[in-house]
């Protein structure tokens, strides 16, 4: 069965709940026809727009910057490669984590639909007018802040679009994490430049700051 209103939309397509021939309850993200169509003849527009500035100084790091943004952008339109990163991040974290990735089921995804288990619970607004106690918001706290240091320390995984909206607080205490368009993964020399960063930042002595400047 297929629910044909949609319980959530977004930019680039909604969510419907349905049932698999299984018995599974699912959400089936639908991508708008054309969207990915859309984004790139707008980016291709943008890319004209900004041609005066082929002949200034800072072009070459304007245009790195506005290639990554198109990278971002396409990938999210691909959710084959969201379904893959489902399984990447679900396997980042063990049962007693209390933290939930859907699991994404491939028989019944493309490129244009993806299908996933369905997360029973409910967003940070509806979540916070319960009145949870302070030990409920503190645990849910913790999860949050273990769930975006596992992805980062454990997998040199960056998830894009940290936002409430892809919270999902469950009735059982366990948190629920939707919405991995943007996972991208640091390759070495990025890692290596993240490191030097972060010891820049923990250094005690000035010198060894100015270093890295």
């Amino acid at each position: 069965s297929f629910e044909p209103e949609a319980v959530a939309a977004a930019s680039l397509g909604q969510v419907h709940r349905a049932t698999l021939p299984s018995g599974e309850r699912v959400a089936v993200k639908v991508q708008y026809p054309g969207i990915a169509r859309t984004i790139r003849s707008d980016i291709a527009n943008l890319r004209r727009l900004l041609f005066p500035l082929r002949l200034s100084a800072d072009w070459d790091s304007l245009d790195a910057q506005f290639g990554e943004v198109q990278s971002v952008l396409e990938t999210e339109t691909d959710y084959e490669h969201e379904a893959a990163s489902l399984g990447e991040a679900r396997a980042a974290f063990r049962e007693d984590d209390g933290i939930v990735v859907p699991r994404a089921f491939d028989r019944f995804s493309t490129r244009r639909v993806l299908t996933m288990e369905y997360l029973e619970g409910e967003h940070i607004e509806a979540f916070l007018a319960g009145d949870p106690s302070q030990e409920l918001r503190n645990q849910f706290g913790e999860r949050i802040f273990r769930a975006s240091l596992r992805l980062y320390v454990s997998r040199r995984l960056l998830y894009s679009d940290f936002n409430p909206g892809n919270l999902v607080f469950l009735e059982d205490g366990r948190l629920g994490w939707i919405d991995f368009g943007g996972l991208r993964r640091f390759n070495d020399a990025e890692w290596a430049l993240l490191r030097q960063a972060h010891e820049a930042m923990h250094s005690t002595d000035r010198r060894e700051v100015l270093a890295y400047v």
